[in-house]
């Protein structure tokens, strides 16, 4: 492994080897995957005004309603639902179980219906190329060169010429000095399952751009206290690497911003989101 976490008393200690981190974060993740029913009351973020950015980015190239889109690593399906309620006809990709099922319930009353498949950005094949892929988060579980340049030219087969691919990452210099003000994230929320507790414990190697993380699921009944611990890596990414794999997989005419809102600047948050528009052949 070239880099793991792990949980020493109270402290997160990374250790850097020389071999390629296997993608664990996405296949046994409890966040993922034991409480993934969870997930959406952990993260909050503006699905719907995000939703309509990347509607509007869209059909900067020409792309509306009617267009098809692959929402690849679609979790529980909030943005999957926005889109096909703008008139997109979305397929959802993700790698869990778990959240496909979340997704399942909240697209299931969407006016146009989501198409839902067990599959990775790795392995995805379509007998019709997408007129736009979006891609959120998914990359930074990506912690080996190779895998992330294989990603990128997936992305590119995945898509007609003149499709568009919107992505978000963790931006690297943005996210050092994020955790290294705050490296503890709490957050606390009533449920009807009981009382959910998350934690989580990062710590940073700059060397290879590496977060290292320690995650903590408590869930307190009026019987019972149960508790999921799971360490992992994510590896972070810059302006210069994401662009040079764009250019490298034939995308063109790319564009960055801090967040899925075109006034945000990069460097402004932890996030870098790209679009990009896959080349033209002459």
């Amino acid at each position: 492994m070239r880099g793991f976490a792990r949980a020493t008393g109270r402290r997160l200690a990374c250790f850097v080897r020389a071999q390629p981190l296997p993608n664990v974060a996405a296949s046994s993740r409890p966040y993922y995957g034991e409480y993934a029913w969870a997930y959406d009351l952990l993260t909050d973020r503006p699905s719907a005004q995000e939703c309509e950015c990347i509607g509007k980015w869209l059909a900067e190239f020409g792309i509306h309603a009617g267009a098809s889109v692959l929402d690849a690593g679609c979790g529980t399906g909030r943005y999957a639902r926005h889109l096909a309620e703008a008139g997109f006809r979305v397929t959802g990709i993700d790698s869990s179980l778990a959240m496909l099922g979340e997704a399942r319930k909240h697209c299931g009353g969407a006016e146009h219906e989501v198409a839902l498949h067990v599959d990775s950005i790795l392995a995805h094949s379509s007998s019709l190329p997408y007129d736009a892929v979006l891609c959120r988060g998914v990359l930074n579980d990506l912690t080996d060169t190779l895998d992330r340049g294989a990603a990128f030219t997936s992305f590119a087969q995945m898509l007609r010429p003149g499709g568009v691919l919107i992505l978000d990452v963790r931006e690297w210099t943005a996210t050092f000095t994020k955790y290294t003000r705050k490296p503890i994230v709490e957050k606390r929320v009533v449920t009807d399952r009981g009382a959910l507790s998350f934690r989580c414990t990062a710590q940073l190697d700059p060397s290879q751009h590496l977060l290292c993380l320690a995650e903590r699921h408590t869930i307190t009944t009026t019987s019972q206290e149960t508790v999921s611990d799971f360490n992992f890596v994510m590896r972070c990414w810059t302006r210069g690497e994401l662009s040079t794999f764009l250019f490298d997989a034939g995308f063109v005419l790319q564009k960055y911003f801090g967040a899925f809102d075109a006034t945000v600047a990069v460097g402004s948050t932890d996030r870098l989101v790209a679009v990009a528009m896959r080349g033209v052949a002459p």
